[in-house]
């Protein structure tokens, strides 16, 4: 049985282009949303690493030594930001 109306095969052909344009728009920004997700975490991934690395050292001994700060490098903590003693020290020498 065949659609004859004008209005209904117009009708029918516009709403499976639009499901389609749907599905492929779907697809391509889930792929994009994925790339920029996996390329943050990688970058986070890499940061911890370098900060690892940046604070052990070697000693005499052959022993690794040190602290490395693994909190959530996007917000510097007071010890790593520099607020603290030598922040104080330079408003107090501001303020004389």
């Amino acid at each position: 049985m065949a659609i004859r109306s004008l209005t209904a095969r117009v009708l029918a052909v516009s709403t499976v282009w639009a499901v389609v344009a749907l599905v492929v728009i779907g697809v391509v920004i889930s792929a994009l949303y994925r790339q920029g997700s996996e390329r943050g975490f990688q970058d986070l991934l890499r940061a911890q690493l370098y900060n690892v690395i940046n604070s052990i050292s070697v000693d005499e001994k052959a022993a690794l030594s040190g602290s490395p700060q693994l909190g959530d490098l996007r917000f510097p903590s007071r010890r790593r930001a520099g607020i603290g003693s030598s922040s104080r020290s330079a408003n107090s020498t501001r303020r004389r």
